[in-house]
């Protein structure tokens, strides 16, 4: 079985990581809170208007479509926005910090899916899988016998 080509352009994934490296260059060497607060602007009008017009969903489809050149895009626009700070301290710790935290970030969501999904294995919570279907958690699972209901 072998996969369907890959009919998607990779444009508009690549434009976007470049046009989000643009953007964090510019706004990592902002200096004044009018350039960050006009920044703040053209990014909230450019996500309204990108929904808009559907440019949002085909960056989406995109990305979607060529995985491997967006990851690789980002990486390397990382390291652009990197290399055009290397003689800014502050912006080099910020990115720094950011970038932990991600992973942190990561790290934790993967243990916790973990964790959940182990639990969920075990010992069924409210609503899983493991509840039969028209009954809820709090029903008794089996049905009472014939001889323990009342008669009329």
């Amino acid at each position: 079985m072998t996969a369907a080509p890959n009919t998607l352009s990779p444009l508009a994934a690549l434009a976007w990581a470049a046009a989000a490296t643009l953007y964090s260059v510019l706004f990592l060497g902002a200096e004044s809170e009018r350039a960050l607060g006009t920044l703040l602007v053209i990014a909230a009008a450019g996500v309204v208007l990108g929904a808009r017009f559907g440019l949002v969903d085909r960056i989406r489809a995109s990305i979607g479509g060529n995985e491997r050149a967006f990851d690789i895009a980002a990486i390397a626009g990382v390291l652009v926005v990197g290399l055009w700070f290397h003689e800014e301290h502050f912006i080099i710790l910020m990115m720094t910090t950011a970038l932990l935290l991600m992973v942190a970030a990561l790290g934790l969501t993967i243990q916790f899916g973990y964790a959940a999904w182990s639990t969920s294995r075990a010992r069924p919570s409210s609503g899983s899988a493991a509840t039969p279907p028209g009954s809820s958690p709090s029903t008794p699972r089996c049905r009472r016998s014939s001889l323990s209901r009342s008669e009329d």
